[in-house]
Formats: structure tokens, C-alpha cells, sequence
């Protein structure tokens, strides 16, 4: 009988060791699942920013357009302007 007891010792100290596997396993299941929402978070906001950043340089070429525009007229003017201070 006493090799019976060692045997259910034995036995149950490795359904102890599983028990305690299978808690950390879950465990870590859980936190890789976090983990999991968190970059899919991460590259959602990474698309929309990187979309904004698109949209920002689009507008900034624009208003660069717009600038150069505004300094030709503005000599243009400039130009006009000296003429008409000439002929008076």
C-alpha cells in the first residue's frame, strides 16, 4: 500500500504543477489578448494620424501656392504704385 501512496502523492503533486501551469498559461492568454487590443488601438490611431498629416500637407502646399501668388501681386502692386508716384 505504501507504493499506492507514493504513486497518489505523486499524482497529485503533478496535477498540482498542471493546475499552476495552466493558471500562468491563462494568464498570459489574457495579457497577450490585451496586448492584442491595444496595437490594434495603436494602428488605428497611427492611420489617422498619418491621414491628417496627409490632409496638413496637402493644405500647406495649397497655402503655399496662395503665398507665392499674394508676393507676385503684392510686387506687381508695388511696382504699379512706384510708377504712379513717378507720374505725379
Amino acid at each position: 500500500m505504501s507504493d499506492n501512496n507514493e504513486i497518489t502523492a505523486l499524482l497529485s503533486a503533478i496535477l498540482e504543477g498542471q493546475q499552476t501551469t495552466n493558471a500562468r498559461l491563462d494568464s498570459i492568454d489574457s495579457r497577450l489578448d490585451k496586448m492584442d487590443t491595444r496595437l490594434s488601438n495603436l494602428e488605428s490611431d497611427v492611420s489617422t494620424i498619418k491621414g491628417n498629416v496627409d490632409s496638413i500637407e496637402r493644405s500647406q502646399k495649397m497655402q503655399e501656392k496662395a503665398l507665392g501668388t499674394i508676393a507676385i501681386r503684392t510686387l506687381a502692386h508695388d511696382a504699379d504704385l512706384s510708377e504712379l508716384k513717378k507720374a505725379e
